[in-house]
């Protein structure tokens, strides 16, 4: 991929914002060693988003090689099939450790996302910001409070009591009881 980072085949970006977002994600890739890629599409080709995002950072070989460490942020906008945006973030196996699936989602879904509705450069602003801070920080630091944020909802959610009028379900079959 050279020094090309962003690809705005969706014409979001001024030019000016996607020479600010490349020198930003060559100095990701600088201090982490780990390559960060951000796609703009109008156009997936058929393909389902996160199946494109897959076989496109195989095709560029983003990252290296050998760990399969790169990381893709896709933003598609087709307003005539889907009255919107999607975005997706696909992380090679080599950072899986670094950025499970499940935090690249949850920051993805809670962070990214609501900003990306409303404005859809500072949503790819956000997003660089978040997956590089991420990918280059030494401590874990972030992973570690994302990770305990995602653990204390999912804590409340699970222990939230049921109100006193509703009854729980019935065993379907005796043997499940």
């Amino acid at each position: 991929m050279s020094d090309q980072y962003v690809v705005d085949d969706a014409h979001i970006l001024s030019s000016q914002e996607e020479k600010q977002l490349n020198s930003e994600l060559a100095i990701i890739e600088a201090k982490s060693g780990h390559q960060m890629v951000v796609v703009t599409l109008n156009d997936l080709q058929g393909y389902d988003l996160r199946d494109y995002g897959y076989r496109l950072g195989r095709y560029w070989k983003i990252g290296h090689a050998k760990i399969n460490d790169g990381l893709i942020f896709l933003v598609y906008t087709n307003h005539n099939q889907d009255h919107g945006r999607k975005v997706s973030v696909e992380v090679g196996y080599g950072l899986e450790g670094q950025i499970p699936d499940a935090l690249a989602f949850t920051l993805l879904h809670q962070k990214v996302t609501p900003v990306m509705k409303k404005d859809p450069k500072k949503g790819i602003a956000i997003a660089v910001q978040i997956f590089g801070d991420l990918l280059t920080d030494p401590n874990d630091e972030l992973k570690s409070k994302s990770l305990a944020a995602e653990q204390s909802y999912q804590a409340k959610r699970d222990n939230a009591a049921l109100p006193s009028n509703v009854k729980p379900l019935p065993p379907i079959h005796p043997l499940f009881g």
